[in-house]
């Protein structure tokens, strides 16, 4: 199917109910500056249905406050790690403003992983590095569960009612410390993390690069779990790290002793899930 029917047909749900066994797996947008976009045209809900939906203001404004604030922070030359890369959104967002950027994507799902590939040759972009292996506390092969609604929901975690046990691929998996380790990784400025639901098991398999690199993170946060002193709370406390975290809407960093009072502000502004930036002291 040729690139204009797919996005005919990909930004028109219901339509899309009735074609999407027709679609592609991948298609390709031609944005402002002669930008070469590929994406998923059978997403109902995710970063490709955002994109072919509104084209250049998808692209600019999806999660843009995340993007803005990861550009802010990352040095001209810095090393970026997208953890949970989809289809690469915060990659070539970033790489706009910071073209000497080094971006390490880590995207488990292969229709995913081939777009990244894909819209980099294209846009014959450099120091652009796909790894198609998600990252975990374990090493192997394991089920990657499938959402039927939003191809930026996959998750190594089956949780969810978009999800089924019988809908999976078996991905690669690795830990973050064994990667940097084989790899010879000395550099992380800043690292994004958004795995749909496996977010500690991500920081459980990074504990001595965390200690060693010391990247400024951005992660994906259940409120429920800051307020009740949970998730990445535990981590930090657990492994003994000293950081300072900053809400999207802060000026400034603050301790980590005060972020179960923003959590709470957030939940009663029914925000359930909150990005949230984090240094190392």
């Amino acid at each position: 199917m040729n690139n204009t029917l797919n996005r005919f047909i990909a930004k028109r749900r219901w339509l899309k109910r009735i074609l999407v066994n027709t679609l592609d797996d991948h298609a390709r947008l031609d944005l402002k500056d002669n930008f070469k976009l590929y994406y998923d045209p059978k997403d109902f809900r995710g970063p490709s249905f955002h994109v072919v939906y509104s084209h250049d203001h998808g692209f600019k404004h999806y999660e843009k406050k995340e993007k803005d604030a990861l550009t802010a922070v990352l040095p001209e030359d810095g090393v970026f790690f997208d953890v949970g890369a989809n289809i690469g959104l915060f990659t070539f967002y970033i790489k706009q403003y910071r073209p000497n950027m080094t971006s390490q994507c880590f995207e488990p799902h292969p229709n995913m992983a081939t777009c990244i590939r894909k819209t980099t040759t294209e846009n014959s972009l450099k120091k652009v590095i796909v790894n198609e292996v998600g990252l975990s506390d374990k090493i192997g092969e394991f089920k990657l569960f499938l959402s039927n609604r939003n191809a930026g929901g996959h998750s190594l975690a089956n949780t969810g009612t978009d999800k089924n046990s019988d809908d999976f691929h078996m991905v690669a998996v690795t830990t973050l410390d064994q990667y940097c380790q084989k790899n010879n990784i000395e550099r992380i400025d800043v690292m994004k993390i958004d795995v749909e639901g496996v977010e500690e098991q991500v920081l459980n398999g990074a504990v001595e690069t965390f200690k060693k690199l010391k990247p400024i993170l951005m992660i994906e946060c259940s409120n429920h779990d800051l307020v009740n002193n949970q998730g990445v709370l535990n981590f930090f406390r657990d492994n003994n790290l000293q950081v300072e975290f900053k809400a999207m809407h802060h000026d400034c960093y603050k301790s980590l002793d005060d972020i179960s009072d923003t959590a709470k502000d957030a939940l009663n502004n029914n925000m359930i899930l909150n990005n949230y930036l984090f240094k190392f002291l």
